[in-house]
């Protein structure tokens, strides 16, 4: 996928090539964080989704995504559930479809199990890792009927979470990630920041973070503060003084981005998002401003308007008789009068947290002493989006393009082995290079090359990379060597789901013995 660079954006150039960043450890998370609801948004002064959650991580940290396709623009994407009630999978489907609106792509969700080996989207809601809330692969589905390619934490109603781990599979990386965010950063707090939340040196700093000026995998544009798919990192970090991570809707250049990535839909004309709620009654808003003017309108009717002083305001509205039709329009102006300025409205229902919309002096929305307007619809969850709010799309069903088969003859026949193309060899599937793996197999390097118990053939399976598994099983890899006595390639990909990289040693004839008892923990790596 192409893209011009005139807009703030981090997208996989080719999922069918993506690699990884150097070794294992630095793969991408594709995690966020929760609220203690569950919610949209955090309320005023609550912690940040994303908040504190590494930035890098190991791939034993669920860190793996498929990569021998990716969607194509006009494709339709089917999405199926492994499980869920039917409040989770409409929350899933209502906001993952606002990407729906400006890319030129179909989500097609189904509501029966999956029977079928085909590249789609598999939902699974299940309980998380401490403050986690969902992950998912990157660029790709899966074409299992049972493994699943996105999960998130049971009664997840995130809109932010949800959008994040759709981009992700749509083919989207995290911002922090974008080496059009260099200029921004701030070196000095930057060194301090991660040593002192991750433990990072300065030279790991520069190669993560300030060192990323370009990456021949991924297509960047302009840095957005203002990015669904950020993780929380806070202001002191960047030259402008806005944090990262603090938008849990699809900002304008997310819109654009997916556009560019997507071609061929035309951008609907109401841009504002729609959020849900769920109750017929006892719906309200809680105002909480300071050292500002701020307004609340209800369909563009003034409701409530609040001169704050320095030391704060809060007040509540009910909005009940205001919802009266399906879509409701909340807006909030917020007018500074002090440079420590903030306006939120926190909406609630039945004593439950929903969601905030607001503006402060820190956030990326304020623009010094110009008034910052926010505005969303509301809308109840049995008038979601189905798919009707998705207008001027040209898609043309186009499906996946398959990957071409390959008998790798290169590979086959007597190649004299040379040991000390090994070392080359391991490097290269740690960093997910195929057409390395492929060259040094080629050349001589020992299919059954190991490193610390670990061969070439158990990385593969670990990573689930297929097209290397493949290379190795042609070139004669030992289908059933063990580490610490107990795991087999096979038994690896079992336990990290990497069914279809399984079902490859199955056919090529591994011993699947063992694998009804998966309570061990895998060895570190």
């Amino acid at each position: 996928m192409s893209a011009a660079t005139n807009n703030r954006f981090v997208w996989i150039n080719n999922v069918q090539r993506i690699i990884s960043l150097r070794n294992i450890s630095r793969i991408i998370l594709l995690l966020c964080l929760s609220l203690a609801n569950l919610s949209a948004q955090p309320a005023p002064g609550k912690p940040q989704p994303s908040c504190g959650m590494p930035i890098f991580n190991s791939a034993r940290e669920r860190a793996f995504y498929y990569k021998r396709t990716g969607w194509k623009p006009g494709q339709t994407i089917k999405v199926y559930f492994v499980n869920g009630t039917e409040l989770e999978r409409g929350v899933t489907e209502h906001y993952a479809r606002e990407w729906e609106r400006y890319g030129n792509f179909k989500f097609e969700f189904h509501q029966e199990k999956k029977t079928v080996k085909e590249h789609t989207i598999l939902i699974k809601y299940e309980a998380q890792k401490p403050g986690v809330a969902g992950w998912s692969t990157v660029g790709w589905g899966t074409e299992s009927t049972d493994s699943h390619s996105m999960s998130f934490a049971v009664g997840t109603r995130s809109e932010g979470t949800i959008l994040h781990e759709f981009g992700h599979a749509l083919g989207l990386s995290h911002e922090q990630m974008s080496p059009g965010g260099a200029i921004d950063w701030i070196p000095a707090e930057a060194y301090k920041y991660f040593r002192e939340q991750f433990k990072w040196d300065t030279a790991k700093v520069d190669a993560e973070i300030l060192g990323k000026t370009s990456d021949a995998n991924m297509n960047w544009t302009e840095f957005d503060h203002e990015s669904t798919m950020g993780y929380y990192l806070p202001g002191k970090l960047f030259k402008s003084g806005k944090p990262l991570g603090v938008s849990f809707h699809l900002s304008e250049l997310d819109k654009k981005g997916i556009a560019q990535m997507y071609p061929g839909r035309q951008a609907p004309a109401d841009r504002l998002p729609t959020d849900l709620y769920f109750a017929d009654s006892g719906r309200f808003i809680d105002i909480s401003a300071q050292e500002a003017t701020v307004k609340v309108f209800l369909d563009d009717q003034l409701v409530k308007e609040v001169v704050a002083p320095k030391n704060g305001y809060a007040g509540k509205i009910d909005i009940d008789p205001y919802l009266r039709n399906k879509r409701t329009k909340l807006s909030i102006s917020i007018q500074p009068s002090g440079q420590k300025f903030q306006g939120f409205v926190t909406v609630q229902e039945t004593g439950k947290y929903l969601f905030s919309l607001g503006c402060t002096h820190e956030y990326p929305c304020a623009r010094g002493n110009q008034t910052v307007t926010r505005s969303v619809y509301l809308t109840h969850f049995r008038d979601r989006n189905r798919g009707q709010d998705s207008f001027g799309s040209v898609v043309t069903n186009t499906p996946p393009v398959p990957a071409p088969t390959d008998d790798y003859n290169d590979l086959k026949g007597n190649i004299t082995i040379n040991d000390q193309l090994n070392a080359k060899l391991l490097n290269a599937i740690l960093g997910r290079k195929v057409g390395e793996a492929r060259t040094w197999l080629a050349k001589g390097a020992n299919p059954n090359a190991a490193y610390q118990g670990w061969t070439a053939l158990m990385l593969a399976a670990y990573l689930g990379e297929n097209d290397i598994t493949k290379m190795l099983i042609v070139r004669g890899a030992a289908l059933d060597t063990r580490i610490a006595d107990y795991w087999t390639a096979y038994l690896i990909a079992l336990k990290l789901n990497r069914l279809d990289t399984a079902e490859l040693l199955q056919k090529a004839g591994a011993t699947t013995r063992g694998a009804t008892m998966n309570m061990r923990s895998l060895p570190s790596l």
